[in-house]
């Protein structure tokens, strides 16, 4: 019978320049929505894709603050309205505290908020009709911005 490989974790705090020879390197992200239906289908859209996985999700501004300061994702994907905070505002306070992590609003309110995406950090603007352009967002962004916590991450 053959044995299958050891997974490895790692705590996101923690930081290691080893390379594994056949590590594939996990993307976490983590998903902001106040619709419990519109999590789990973001949840299923991205873990379609290898190598990344949802590390958390948050159904407010201020859970999802939390949790990306607690989680240190690779990416945040972020709705707009959202109770006790709005999803611009989440994007300012969590790029106060986490500079370099990419941030894409996902929402149906896209045209109302263009013009001010930008002023708060927002990396990518998907509107919730084209869906499918999420995947793509995701994926430039992980691509310009490659995580120094994605050491971290690894599974064999």
């Amino acid at each position: 019978m053959r044995q299958l490989p050891p997974i490895l974790y790692g705590r996101p705090d923690q930081r290691s320049s080893t390379f594994l020879k056949g590590v594939i390197l996990r993307k976490r992200i983590l998903i902001a929505d106040d619709h419990e239906s519109v999590l789990r289908r973001i949840r299923a859209m991205l873990e379609s894709q290898p190598g990344w996985e949802v590390c958390g999700d948050a159904v407010t501004g201020q859970e999802t603050i939390q949790k990306a300061v607690e989680l240190k994702p690779d990416l945040i994907v972020l709705d707009f309205a959202m109770p006790q905070m709005d999803g611009l505002n989440a994007a300012s306070a969590i790029r106060t505290v986490l500079p370099r992590v990419p941030i894409v609003m996902f929402t149906m309110y896209s045209s109302a908020v263009s013009h001010e995406a930008g002023n708060h950090g927002i990396n990518r603007l998907v509107d919730k009709a084209e869906s499918a352009l999420l995947i793509t967002a995701v994926q430039e962004l992980l691509d310009e911005h490659p995580s120094p916590s994605s050491a971290d991450h690894k599974v064999a």
